[in-house]
């Protein structure tokens, strides 16, 4: 399911964001019951690319911050572990594993 925050997509002025404004994938990959599943970083990367690496990878989980919001040193340092759902998301560099209910 895809994290991101809608606003990301979006100028101030309400307009689109460039397609090729870069970011930085975070991807939750399915592991095997009992296993904690694997977070990856991507960086320089398109929100289109985002969606083709995510479905082509079959993640379970994933979000593209633009850099503009975050560098991949800030979410990569973000604390997880929350309780999180759908509706609220995870900050930084988590992602609400919807399995657990908790930010990984």
């Amino acid at each position: 399911m895809d994290q991101t925050r809608p606003n990301w997509l979006i100028r101030p002025d309400g307009s689109p964001i460039h397609p090729e404004t870069s970011g930085t994938g975070i991807f939750l990959f399915s592991s095997a019951s009992g296993v904690r599943p694997r977070k990856r970083f991507r960086t320089a990367m398109t929100y289109a690319q985002c969606l083709t690496f995510a479905a082509s990878q079959g993640v379970q989980e994933f979000k593209w911050v633009p850099e503009h919001v975050a560098h991949l040193s800030f979410l990569q340092s973000t604390p997880c572990g929350q309780r999180c759902n759908a509706r609220s998301g995870c900050d930084g560099g988590c992602l609400c594993n919807e399995l657990t209910g908790i930010c990984e």
